[in-house]
């Protein structure tokens, strides 16, 4: 929950791309969870960020707020300058989340690097400040850290081929055993189109039911798999925008052509807005549903920048396409 917490925070301030830290030291001494990249460190390097998630009756505003400044000094603050495969470490968070069980309410507070002001020198008229929070626009992601979102997004998604290739392309297994295409589901929702693979969305596995199946019935088979508990079983399935999952596969194409050489040290990938996380201000970091933050509909879901979505409710009824992707031919 810590992690989950944190990772939303982050994407709140602006942050769209993540691996995990552990490529900053391979030793057993403490260190932090999540390398990002974006917000106001973009051009800069990258951030550092500590997970810490409690649950306890004695958990308290004043006791997160100690433990998590105790996680930054211990696990991030040694590492503020370090080089790390995305970049050099230029700021660093410790994020921590309370809640007491059977109790309304949680905790969240933050420690984070504290700058000191430059000195201006005399006759120098100083620069505007751009205001907190503003996300620059799309640019260039360092290709590692792009590689390991994306790995992430699709393997949550169910499309585990996809993350396959990404490791043959990083170098990390052998080419794949399945080298076909891979069939995604278009749909709408919340007025964005999404893909999703085909097996994640078809409630059933037989081949000989796939048409009544897709047709007859929402798609997510755990929907399916859970008729018989009642009418109201939940829904829930990890979708991608459609324009941010086709800049990424063709992207991923074009790697898989290029082969296991030198892979170049960044991607252009774009970055996206919000949705079902924030609402208003970034920088007051509330968090509401989508169906509040919106106002236009029945709809439950949460958007990341980097255009991973799962999506709960209700389940979308029809699809508006099929697209098929080919590792070497990219997305049609």
């Amino acid at each position: 929950m810590g992690a989950g917490i944190t990772d939303l925070y982050m994407n709140a301030l602006g942050y769209a791309w993540r691996d995990n830290a552990a490529c900053l030291s391979t030793a057993l001494k403490p260190h932090a969870d999540f390398l990002y990249h974006g917000g106001n460190a973009l051009g800069h390097g990258v951030v550092l960020a500590e997970a810490r998630g409690s649950f306890a009756a004695n958990v308290s505003d004043a006791g997160m707020a100690a433990a998590t400044e105790r996680k930054y000094l211990r696990q991030v603050r040694l590492y503020i300058g370090a080089i790390s495969p995305h970049g050099r470490v230029v700021h660093g968070y410790s994020i921590g989340f309370g809640s007491r069980p059977g109790k309304t309410g949680a905790f969240l507070r933050l420690s984070q690097t504290r700058h000191g002001k430059p000195k201006a020198k005399p006759g120098t008229p100083k620069s505007p400040t751009p205001p907190a929070g503003v996300v620059p626009p799309t640019g260039s992601v360092p290709t590692g850290m792009a590689l390991a979102s994306h790995r992430s997004n699709f393997a949550l998604m169910d499309a585990i081929p996809v993350a396959k290739w990404i490791d043959w392309v990083g170098g990390k297994r052998d080419v794949p055993e399945d080298t076909g295409p891979i069939t995604f589901f278009k749909f709408s929702y919340a007025g964005r189109p999404f893909i999703a693979p085909a097996q994640a969305l078809m409630p059933f596995k037989s081949p000989y039911l796939w048409f009544e199946a897709l047709h007859g019935h929402p798609f997510w088979r755990e929907q399916w798999e859970q008729y018989l508990a009642g009418p109201f079983a939940p829904f829930f399935a990890f979708a991608m925008e459609e324009s941010a999952a086709a800049a990424f596969l063709n992207t991923l194409t074009g790697l898989i052509r290029f082969g296991t050489r030198r892979l170049p040290d960044a991607l252009d990938l774009p970055t996206g807005d919000l949705a079902g996380i924030i609402s208003g201000d970034s920088r007051d970091g509330r968090f509401v549903s989508a169906r509040d933050e919106l106002a236009r509909g029945d709809y439950d879901y949460a958007l990341f920048r980097d255009g991973l979505a799962l999506i709960a409710g209700p389940p979308p009824r029809k699809l508006t396409g099929v697209r098929s992707c080919h590792p070497k031919e990219g997305l049609d």
